[in-house]
Parts: structure tokens; C-alpha cells; sequence
């Protein structure tokens, strides 16, 4: 009978980051020659619970800081570099830059003017498109009636419109036919039952939205937003040069 001698093994210490403790007990385990347990109650009540101290905190603290404040500044090239002598010289440094409030105010500020860019660049393209409408855009925001900016298969075209008209003709309609595409203004008056004009659109697989609130014919109201978005364009650059100034 043959007996199973147990290997001689060692006690060994394991050092690591604590962030890749489970990557690095993983390892151990898939190697087959370390044989891991967990320690008894009798032992785990004469160690103490491992607790971040607060200056490890502060430090992580004003990691997330800087990082957040790289990922909001512009990149710039490096200057010369800073040597601490302890992490205390490091700490009073970073508390000395007080840049934060001032650069998430020129943030917010951005992502608003960025906001209103695109707006004015939508709209410039929707009523460029729109723009055989011969009225001021304005009067299609009657409190009696909806209005909206349509788009259809030219091959469909006449048979949505001979479709929309059986209702007792309470629509007020624009179009400009193209050879694909049409698009088309739509007045929808208050007797037009809502269930009959849903089920027209999804019948002939109809693209169609809210005309947005501007005000003027087609033309004029593109040559404002075009003023408009130059002066967007122009606050923008304006914080873009700050948030540079800062960054350097």
C-alpha cells in the first residue's frame, strides 16, 4: 500500500496593490503549487480590520480632483518639471490651486453654448429645408391648431394627401415634391380626429416633427440664426481661450 506523503511547502508573503488583490489571488490559485485558506476565527480576532487612513483618503481625494480637472482642460505641453520633497510639500501645492470653481463655472458655460450651437445648426439645416413655406414661420404655432414639417416618398405623395383631404379636408398642406423626397408643411386643424392622422402616417411610413418656435419667413430666420451662431462661435472660442490660459 502505498501512502501519500504531503510536499514540504514554506510560508511565503505575497506583496501587491490592494486594488489587484482578487486579480493576484486569482493568480495563486491557478497556479496549483500555493495552496490558499482563509484564516480561523481564533486568529482573525487578534487582527485588526484594515482601515484606509485619512491621509490615504486625502491623497485619493485629490487624485480624483486633478484627474477630473485634466480631463476638463485643454492639453497643453509640458512645462518644467516640479520635484516635492515629501507628499506633505505635494498636498500644499495642490491645495494652492484653486482653479476648480473657476474652471467648472467655464465648463457649464461651454456645454451651454455648445448646446445652443447645435440647436442653431439644426435649425439653420431644418428650415433651409423647409423653406418653399412662404409664410412667417410664427403662424404655425396657433393655439387651434398643430403644424409640422413633413417628409414622404415622392411615390406616395399624392395618395397621403388624397388620404389626409377625405377627413373633411381640415388640413392646410405645403409641399415641395422632389425626385425622391417630398417634404411638406402640415396644418392640422382641431375637427381632424388624431387617431385618423396616426394611422395615415404609419400607413405611408411618413417622417414628420414639431415645427420649432422661430419666428419669420424661412429665409429671414436663417440669416438670424447664422448671426446667432457666429456669436456662439465667438463666446466659445472666448472660454476656449481661458480654459487655455489656465491649463498653461
Amino acid at each position: 500500500m502505498t501512502l501519500l506523503r504531503p510536499e514540504a511547502m514554506s510560508k511565503i508573503a505575497v506583496l501587491g496593490l490592494k486594488k489587484y488583490r482578487q486579480q493576484i489571488v486569482s493568480i495563486l490559485q491557478e497556479m496549483s503549487v500555493i495552496q490558499i485558506e482563509q484564516i480561523s476565527k481564533e486568529i482573525s480576532s487578534y487582527l485588526s480590520t484594515e482601515k484606509e487612513s485619512e491621509a490615504h483618503r486625502h491623497i485619493a481625494d485629490q487624485l480624483i480632483r486633478i484627474r477630473g480637472l485634466l480631463s476638463t482642460l485643454p492639453p497643453t505641453s509640458l512645462g518644467e518639471k516640479i520635484r516635492f520633497s515629501s507628499i506633505d510639500e505635494m498636498d500644499n501645492a495642490l491645495l494652492r490651486l484653486d482653479i476648480d470653481k473657476n474652471v467648472a463655472s467655464l465648463e457649464r458655460e461651454k456645454e451651454n453654448i455648445l448646446t445652443e450651437i447645435r440647436n442653431a445648426q439644426n435649425n439653420i439645416k431644418l428650415v433651409g429645408e423647409f423653406s418653399f413655406f412662404p409664410e412667417d414661420l410664427d403662424i404655425l404655432h396657433l393655439k387651434s391648431a398643430r403644424s409640422f414639417f413633413g417628409r414622404i416618398a415622392s411615390g406616395k405623395y399624392s395618395e397621403f394627401k388624397k388620404k389626409l383631404e377625405s377627413n373633411n379636408q381640415d388640413i392646410i398642406l405645403y409641399s415641395k415634391e422632389g425626385e425622391k423626397i417630398t417634404e411638406f408643411v402640415l396644418v392640422v386643424l382641431p375637427r381632424y380626429p388624431s387617431n385618423a392622422l396616426a394611422s395615415i402616417i404609419n400607413l405611408y411610413n411618413v417622417h414628420m416633427e414639431a415645427v420649432p418656435h422661430l419666428k419669420g419667413k424661412p429665409q429671414e430666420v436663417i440669416e438670424k440664426l447664422k448671426h446667432d451662431l457666429g456669436e456662439l462661435e465667438k463666446k466659445l472660442e472666448n472660454i476656449n481661450s481661458q480654459l487655455m490660459a489656465i491649463s498653461q
